[in-house]
């Protein structure tokens, strides 16, 4: 379960567009639009300009395969072509068609600084100029011990990475750079880092995300000193060169790419008018709690991001509960595969929590409880869906908050019970060195004719201190009986509870 937990969409897309200005005098980052025959690939990234007189730098992910690159500066622009690629690092090398005279950025040459505030930049949509923010490096390691837990699944990690020339990249034993900032967010990809102050020198380029299983992501940058590589040791591109399509990186949508249809850029549009409206919850101290809108990703995407026993898990799902309602009107693979999941992150804490797209959000303070929840409710009322991050100072606050989210649960008077057809799963990894455990159970309610009323799942994270509750309730049967929507609606939000969960730093 842990897998599929770990497993979606993690879509992970890293193609972002940006102009930034302020690498110190140098002015040498770029936004990257890039678009493709098949307009589901356009997407957008960022990249410095290094190498050469009008070349740029950036991930490879993002412009492999396009048959449409454009690079955008200030208020200019011009196409280019991909030059040189050097897979192992996940670079290329650009050309500009028309030159632009981008100032040359200088690389940082010695050991990357660890714990050490860093720079990353960033470009709101539309704008001409960039914005700072700031970040550490906690680790350098090769890419395959990022962290203790992929090491339990290399090969489907591996998997999830593009592919060029039937090769994965980047390698798993490629130096990176791991951040523990939950604000870098899709569309990053190419973003550099820099060490601010008035050298401004360069350190790293932002590279990915996404284990398997994770809706949001591990985070990670290419060391600057591999660009060296790309100039001495790249090749030129695959003819055809394979586009990236495994989600698993960080690419984004940028609803300014101008090689997106007119959907798509209606859709970008929807996503950057939520994530300018975030929810807000105060659970526990002074500090608030703010939700932000990430990404939308339609269910198809997610499934085929899983593996194959998560698959089969909402397979089982899916086909078991279709039999029950086999007298009424069906819903179909297609009806969910049609269906879009929203995703949401919670900055101070990382939490990622995923709800159906058309659910109805509020955030309420329980009377009696030490938390607010965002509520997520059907068309018709009959199923409910719950969330809430708790912040604590200690592993002790978080188990505290799991008591009184149990506690919530079963807190309408009802007759509940362990429902025998699933499984209790515990995850425990809290002797690491980066904490964490997850529990997820269900309860049922049965009449006095022993027929189910009503049932929730229930996963439980625990990330260091901090706490994320997720339930999914359905509190009549009969409605979903009666209602096709609420069928679907029970699918999608049973997913995005198992989906939820605290990225790897």
């Amino acid at each position: 379960m842990r897998n599929f937990t770990r497993n979606l969409i993690a879509v992970c897309l890293l193609t972002f567009t940006f102009v930034l200005y302020g690498l110190g005098q140098n002015q040498s980052v770029v936004v990257i639009h890039t678009g493709s025959a098949n307009s589901k690939l356009a997407s957008s990234g960022y990249g410095i300009a290094y190498g050469g007189p009008d070349k740029i730098v950036t991930a490879l992910h993002v412009v492999n395969g396009k048959t449409q690159i454009r690079v955008v500066y200030g208020r200019r622009s011009a196409d280019a072509v991909v030059e040189k690629v050097y897979p192992a690092s996940d670079l290329a090398l650009l050309s500009l068609k028309t030159p632009l005279g981008i100032p040359q950025a200088e690389l940082y040459q010695s050991s990357p600084p660890l714990n050490t505030d860093l720079l990353y930049w960033e470009q709101p949509t539309g704008a001409s100029s960039n914005s700072s923010k700031t970040t550490q490096i906690t680790k350098v390691s090769p890419l395959n011990r990022i962290d203790p837990r992929l090491t339990a699944d290399l090969a489907g990690f591996q998997k999830a990475l593009c592919t060029d020339n039937s090769q994965p990249y980047p390698k798993l034993e490629t130096l990176i750079l791991k951040f523990g900032e939950p604000n870098i967010k899709k569309a990053h990809s190419g973003s550099p880092v820099t060490t601010g102050g008035s050298s401004n020198k360069v350190v790293g380029l932002i590279d990915g995300g996404d284990f398997p299983g994770t809706i949001n992501s591990v985070v990670w940058a290419i060391p600057a000193t591999e660009f060296k590589k790309l100039l001495e040791q790249g090749r030129a591109p695959s003819n055809p060169a394979q586009p990236c399509i495994s989600q698993k990186l960080y690419g984004g949508v940028r609803s300014d790419n101008p090689f997106l249809s007119a959907d798509q850029v209606q859709l970008a549009r929807t996503m950057e008018a939520k994530r300018e409206n975030p929810l807000t919850a105060n659970n526990g101290g002074d500090n608030a709690l703010i939700f932000t809108a990430e990404d939308r990703y339609s269910f198809e995407d997610v499934y085929a991001s899983l593996d194959e026993e998560d698959q089969q898990y909402i397979q089982d799902l899916f086909e078991s509960n279709e039999q029950y309602f086999e007298e009424n009107e069906q819903v179909s693979v297609e009806d969910l595969f049609n269906s879009y999941i929203d995703v949401y992150f919670e900055e101070r804490t990382g939490a990622t929590i995923a709800f159906p797209y058309n659910a109805e959000l509020h955030v309420e303070k329980e009377d009696g409880f030490p938390f607010s929840l965002i509520q997520a409710s059907s068309p018709f009322g009959g199923i409910h869906m719950y969330a809430m991050v708790y912040q604590g100072e200690d592993t002790q606050d978080a188990f505290e908050m799991i008591e009184a989210f149990d506690q919530y649960l079963v807190s309408d008077g009802g007759a509940w019970v362990q429902d025998e057809d699933m499984e209790v799963y515990t995850e425990n990894y809290l002797n690491d060195p980066d904490p964490y455990y997850n529990r997820q159970y269900g309860m049922v309610i049965y009449d006095e004719d022993d027929i189910l009323t009503s049932e929730f799942y229930a996963n439980q994270t625990i990330n260091y201190s901090d706490f994320l509750g997720v339930s999914v309730e359905i509190s009549d049967w009969d409605t979903l009986d009666d209602q096709k929507n609420e069928r679907l609606m029970y699918y999608l939000m049973e997913v995005c509870a198992m989906l939820s969960d605290f990225p790897y730093y």
